[in-house]
């Protein structure tokens, strides 16, 4: 006699049996996610610490850069008057600046970068039919150190008197 379906066998404890994944499974998928994720936080860190550095770098050239401006064009220079018209800025010789701020954390306002600026100013000596040209070799360099990297910035000019 054949027995319907009301009259079949239980499963133990009388549950029905379900399928799941086992602990193998969710191991390996717990391991992978893992692996992604702390993947995920290196290359989010790494990417913030380039852009923390470009930013340093960019402060540091834009202040190097000033100071070439400022070599340019503080006038007037004409060596030849009598006194001569020199600005400050261009008298011959080496100027340092420590301690200068290169940049300041704009959410709290505290430098969190300083350098040492040097500005060398030189004579090049160069004549015309024996007369001096009074043209003037000027050399910037901004020494720093970013995430315990020693960095430079440097830039030459030169400065020929005004007409």
């Amino acid at each position: 006699m054949k027995l319907g379906p009301q009259h079949q066998p239980l499963p133990a404890f009388g549950r029905t049996a379900e399928r799941a994944f086992t602990l193998t499974e969710i191991l390996i998928t717990s391991g992978v996610l893992l692996l992604v994720g702390a993947t995920a936080m290196y290359a989010l860190t790494m990417i913030n610490r380039y852009a923390a550095s470009s930013r340093v770098q960019a402060a540091a050239q834009s202040i190097v850069l000033n100071q070439i401006d400022q070599i340019l064009t503080k006038g007037p220079y004409v060596p030849t008057n009598s006194p001569p018209d020199i600005p400050t800025i261009l008298t011959s010789g080496t100027t340092v600046t420590n301690n200068l701020p290169i940049f300041t954390d704009p959410e709290n306002g505290n430098t969190v970068v300083k350098g040492t600026l040097t500005t060398i100013i030189t004579d090049t000596g160069t004549t015309s039919s024996g007369a001096p040209l009074y043209v003037l070799k000027a050399s910037v360099t901004l020494n720093y150190s970013f995430c315990g990297r020693a960095q430079s910035v440097a830039m030459d000019t030169l400065r020929a008197p005004d007409q």
